[in-house]
């Protein structure tokens, strides 16, 4: 097939992926505390300027004087979402959310490149790109405003700069060279969690496929480390700039790896290796590959199977791809064993789990690439075989899109628009309104921060708000149970508020008091 219509086949498909995504923008999906994090980081570098911010971001609505930064990452997302609030000076969630879709298109196209480049098979490029594109975790990130869609496009960059590095000659392997040694410093500017991802897949390639010096030396994986290196320190020297000593910075930086190790603070189980390995390692892969146990367990008998029927000639052609897949599969779990109780305090929000994103679009690929090519081919009734093979491939497509948060089907499309009743409500806290914070019986704070435009705080009961220095101007009282606590707390605030407005949303039913004058 051409490489120029699989291109555009794949476009397509990610705009039959995006369009329904860019219809609901809004922040209900996805990280959306991250993103929600992200669009204040923008508005703060907007209003305060990038050098007053030390290029750090300043995730809470913030008063004239700057507070507590977000000094634990590198910030370039961040500093994106900077550079297009200060070039469209727009309110609106469109310009950020068209960026990130746009470099998430590339992150598809550099993935099918490398993989063409890798196999030298369009078919099986072609396969990696759609089931790439279909998994729940490349839509979970595809309009994502946190670091996750740059981070996944600079992955699938560098690892197709790599290949092509290897496979140049003469000048052009110096000149791609240099700009994959830019790639990695990019890369650890915009995200930690890739740093040993990558450096790990060079060394394990290198090692694994036997790549002679002439094709990738040692002396360029030092110094693609020394990129990797050097992104750090830079983000060490900003952190310093602000804490105004590096003894201070180097403390803050001890102090956050040590919780992404062994004790972070908002983990939702006790850091064990039975509930690490159940809700991460088994969880992310369960996820990942979109079906449960029995029938993965089916799945790999089933290939098991086609393997053995194979021919010797497409067996010893199997182990390449495959090998590939070992590599990325070592690489996807290295940030889940390196920082452990991290990964598991994030085993509700997912965000870690597109790590394996190429492992599961490399596995289903190979699969069908050769059930396709050899299975098929061979024997009677080639055209039910063919029918089979596609049937089963959209069955695993299909699966992919349902499972994911895109608003496809009348479910998802309600669940979207329920949210945007919620949002109104929200926006009518904004100004001109008296000034003054919020306050809400609900933890994800965040994106109620942004589209009320103050700061706002999660108080859960009438004692805690109580024990306020003063009470919070507004509050946003959410119906969860209707009794106990959340009944104490309503009496409370009648007694001291008048209501302003009912949200009509069913995930997000209550009311929005104002403090009485």
């Amino acid at each position: 097939m051409n490489n120029k219509i699989i291109i555009l086949i794949l476009a397509a498909l990610f705009l039959a992926i995006a369009i329904p995504r860019i219809l609901f923008p809004d922040l209900d999906h996805g990280d959306e505390w991250a993103d929600a994090e992200n669009l204040i980081s923008g508005e703060n570098y907007y209003k305060f300027g990038f050098l007053k911010t030390r290029f750090l971001p300043f995730f809470g609505i913030q008063d004239e004087t700057l507070s507590t930064p977000y000094t634990h990452y590198p910030p370039l997302a961040n500093i994106i979402s900077g550079i297009v609030k200060k070039v469209t000076r727009s309110n609106s969630i469109y310009p950020f959310r068209a960026v990130a879709i746009f470099f998430s298109f590339f992150n598809l196209l550099f993935w099918y490149l490398f993989i063409k480049r890798f196999s030298q098979s369009n078919l099986l490029a072609l396969l990696c790109g759609i089931f790439y594109a279909s998994n729940p975790f490349f839509i979970y990130g595809i309009d994502a405003l946190s670091q996750i869609s740059y981070a996944d496009f600079l992955r699938s960059f560098i690892l197709f700069i790599f290949i092509a590095v290897i496979q140049a000659q003469g000048k052009r392997k110096s000149i791609l060279f240099a700009l994959l040694w830019i790639l990695f410093l990019a890369e650890s500017l915009m995200t930690i969690e890739y740093l040993v991802y990558l450096v790990l897949f060079i060394v394990l390639f290198k090692c694994i496929f036997k790549i002679p010096k002439e094709g990738f030396s040692w002396k360029r994986i030092f110094l693609l480390f020394s990129a990797s290196f050097a992104g750090f320190v830079l983000h060490f020297l900003k952190n310093a700039w602000y804490f105004g000593s590096a003894s201070a910075a180097l403390q803050d930086f001890k102090r956050i790896v040590l919780q992404r190790i062994a004790s972070s603070t908002d983990s939702p189980f006790p850091l064990t290796l039975a509930s690490w390995w159940q809700h991460v390692i088994a969880k992310n892969f369960s996820l990942i590959f979109l079906y449960n146990y029995f029938i993965l367990s089916l799945a790999l008998f089933f290939f098991y199977l086609l393997y053995q029927g194979l021919p010797p000639r497409t067996r010893k052609e199997i182990k390449q791809p495959f090998r590939l897949l070992v590599i990325l599969t070592i690489c996807g779990v290295n940030w889940y064993i390196l920082f452990p109780s991290h990964a598991l305090a994030h085993t509700y929000i997912l965000f870690l789990v597109r790590h394996l994103l190429p492992v599961a679009s490399l596995g289903f690929a190979i699969f069908f690439y050769y059930a396709f090519t050899e299975v098929i081919k061979n024997g009677r009734y080639k055209i039910l075989r063919s029918a089979l093979c596609a049937l089963c491939m959209g069955i695993v497509v299909f699966t992919g899109v349902t499972q994911s948060e895109l608003p496809v089907g009348a479910e998802n499309v309600a669940r979207a628009k329920d949210f945007i009743k919620f949002k109104q409500s929200l926006l009518q806290l904004k100004e001109p309104r008296p000034k003054g914070i919020v306050a809400v019986n609900y933890w994800r704070t965040p994106f109620i921060s942004f589209y009320t435009g103050r700061k706002t705080i999660p108080i859960f009961d009438a004692a805690s708000l109580k024990k306020l220095p003063s009470l919070p101007r507004y509050f946003i009282l959410l119906y969860r149970t209707g009794s106990g606590a959340e009944a104490e707390l309503y009496e409370t605030l009648k007694q001291h508020y008048n209501l302003l407005v009912t949200s009509e949303s069913r995930r997000f039913p209550g009311v929005i008091f104002v403090l009485k004058e």
